[in-house]
């Protein structure tokens, strides 16, 4: 499920945190209410980072699924479109869809 984690997420995860932690800081002077609201905040903000991390985990599942029925994705990496089937010689290993020498995960495709 770690594979699955995404690096921009984590990355404002952290900077929403910081960012509370200084403002919190910033309007009182007791530590042990700020403490308090700073856990708890952190805790849910880091929690959006597993929820994506399963949302993006179920996403892949459904296209190995639909893939392996013989379906045709699309998928997108930048701003390239790619159509993934097996008609058109791409193959399954594990959570990346691969031809020749151009691996695309899973999760960032959609039926087409």
């Amino acid at each position: 499920m770690f594979e699955y984690i995404d690096q921009e997420v984590v990355k404002a995860t952290l900077i929403f945190i910081a960012m509370f932690y200084l403002v919190l800081a910033s309007r009182s002077s007791k530590r042990m209410p700020i403490a308090k609201y700073y856990h708890v905040v952190a805790l849910l903000v880091l929690s959006v980072i597993f929820i994506d991390a399963y949302i993006s985990e179920s996403k892949n599942s459904e296209n190995i699924k639909k893939f392996t029925q013989g379906a045709k994705l699309e998928c997108q990496i930048d701003s390239t479109l790619y159509r993934v089937s097996k008609g058109d010689d791409w193959v399954l290993d594990k959570a990346y869809f691969i031809r020749e020498s151009l691996m695309i995960r899973a999760d960032k495709c959609e039926e087409f």
